[in-house]
C-alpha cells in the first residue's frame, strides 16, 4: 500500500508539471496566438502545419496567390519551417566570406592608418572610398579598428549597393533583347536629354521612358512577397486583426503587381506602361510613376517609412547603365530558339536556373 501511495505521488509531481509545460507551450506558441488569422494551404495545427511548410518551400507563390485572392484587402498567414536552422547555415557561409574580404581591405586599411599617423592625409579620389571613410570615422571616434568588423561593414555597404543591380539589370538586357520596339525610342530620348544637359542627374532624372521599362521589369519579375518585417509589439490593423509580438509580416507582392485592379493586362509586359500613364490628358512627366515612387500597388521597394533609402541610388545606377548599353549596344539572343528563363521557386523566391545567352554588339 506505502508503495503504491509512493507511486501515485511520484507520477502526480511528474505529470502535473509536464501538462503545465506542455500548455504553457501550447498557449504561448506562434500557432495559438495567430489562431484568429485565416491560414491558407492547409490546417494550422502544431503537427499539420509543418505539411504546410514543406508544401511552402516548392510552391510558395501558389499558397501566396491563393491568400491573396480568398483574403482580399485583409491577412492571411502560412506556415514556414523554424528560421533558426536557416540562420545557422548562414552565419557560417557568412563568416568565411568575411575572413576573406579581411584578408585583402587589411592591408588597404593598415597603409591609410599608416598615412595619417604621419600626418600625410591624401585628397581627392585617392581618399574618397568607402574603405577610407569607415577608417577615418572610427578613429575619429577613438574606437579601436576591427578589421572583422570593418569587413562586415563593407560586405553590407556592397549588398544594398549592388544587390538590386545584379538582381535586376539581367532582367532588363533580356527585355531588352525580347522587346526590340521599344530599343528606338529609348535611345532618342537618351539621346535627347544627354545631348542637351549631358550625363547630369538631372538629365537622368528626364529619362521616363528608361525609368518605366525598368519599372515594368521589376513589375513583372519580382518574387512573391517582399517587405519582411519582425513586429516587436502588438499591433492592431485598421481591420482590427490583431498581430501579437513576435509575429513576421510580408507583402503578397507577386499577386499585388499581376492584380488586373491595378494594372490593365497584368501579365503582358508593357515597356512604357508607367510612362503613358496619363496627368489629365496628357503622359506623366511629373516623376509621379516613376521607379522610384512608393505606392501600394508597386512594393519592390517596399512602403512606408521604412521603405527602401537606398531606391534613388539604385534606380540612378540602373538607368545610367540601361543608358550606355542604350547608346553603345544592340542587344540580341544569341540562339533564338532560347529567349526563356527558366526558374524555380524557393519558399517565396524566384529563383533562376536556366537563363538565355546575349550577345551585345558594339554600335558603330
Amino acid at each position: 500500500m506505502y508503495q503504491n501511495d509512493s507511486l501515485s505521488v511520484a507520477v502526480v509531481a511528474i505529470l502535473f508539471p509536464s501538462i503545465y509545460l506542455i500548455s504553457r507551450a501550447i498557449l504561448g506558441s506562434s500557432t495559438y496566438r495567430l489562431r484568429h488569422i485565416p491560414t491558407v494551404g492547409g490546417s494550422s495545427g502544431l503537427i499539420s502545419s509543418y505539411f504546410t511548410s514543406f508544401r511552402f518551400y516548392f510552391h510558395g507563390h501558389v499558397l501566396i496567390q491563393e491568400g491573396y485572392e480568398k483574403y482580399p484587402s485583409s491577412v492571411f498567414k502560412i506556415a514556414s519551417m523554424s528560421r533558426w536552422i536557416v540562420g545557422r547555415f548562414v552565419a557560417i557561409k557568412v563568416s568565411r566570406v568575411v575572413k576573406l574580404v579581411e584578408r585583402h581591405i587589411r592591408p588597404l586599411a593598415e597603409d591609410r592608418i599608416e598615412q595619417i599617423m604621419q600626418g600625410n592625409k591624401p585628397n581627392g579620389t585617392e581618399s574618397s572610398t568607402l574603405l577610407t571613410w569607415l577608417v577615418d570615422e572610427t578613429l575619429k571616434s577613438q574606437r579601436l579598428l576591427d578589421f572583422d568588423d570593418l569587413s562586415r561593414r563593407v560586405l553590407d555597404t556592397s549588398f544594398v549597393a549592388v544587390g538590386t543591380m545584379l538582381s535586376t539589370f539581367p532582367d532588363v538586357l533580356i527585355n531588352l533583347a525580347a522587346y526590340p520596339k521599344y530599343v528606338s525610342p529609348m535611345r532618342e530620348e537618351v539621346l535627347a536629354v544627354t545631348t542637351k544637359e549631358g550625363w547630369t542627374k538631372s538629365a537622368v532624372g528626364k529619362m521616363h521612358k528608361v525609368d518605366s521599362f525598368i519599372k515594368e521589369t521589376l513589375r513583372i519579375g519580382i518574387g512573391s512577397s517582399t517587405g519582411n518585417r519582425k513586429i516587436f509589439k502588438d499591433f492592431t490593423l485598421s481591420n482590427g486583426v490583431t498581430l501579437p509580438a513576435g509575429t513576421f509580416v510580408s507583402f503578397p507582392t507577386c499577386a499585388i503587381h499581376l492584380d488586373e485592379q491595378h494594372y490593365h493586362n497584368s501579365h503582358e509586359f508593357q515597356g512604357f506602361r508607367f510612362a503613358e500613364m496619363t496627368v489629365g490628358e496628357r503622359p506623366d512627366t511629373t516623376g509621379t510613376n516613376q521607379l522610384v515612387t512608393l505606392a501600394p500597388e508597386f512594393l519592390a521597394f517596399g512602403i512606408g517609412r521604412h521603405a527602401c533609402p537606398g531606391r534613388f541610388f539604385a534606380s540612378y545606377t540602373l538607368k545610367v547603365a540601361l543608358a550606355h548599353v542604350l547608346l553603345n549596344f544592340d542587344v540580341d539572343f544569341l540562339d533564338s530558339s532560347n529567349t526563356q528563363v527558366m526558374k524555380f521557386w524557393f519558399q517565396a523566391l524566384s529563383i533562376p536556373y536556366s537563363t538565355p545567352e546575349l550577345i551585345l554588339r558594339k554600335r558603330v
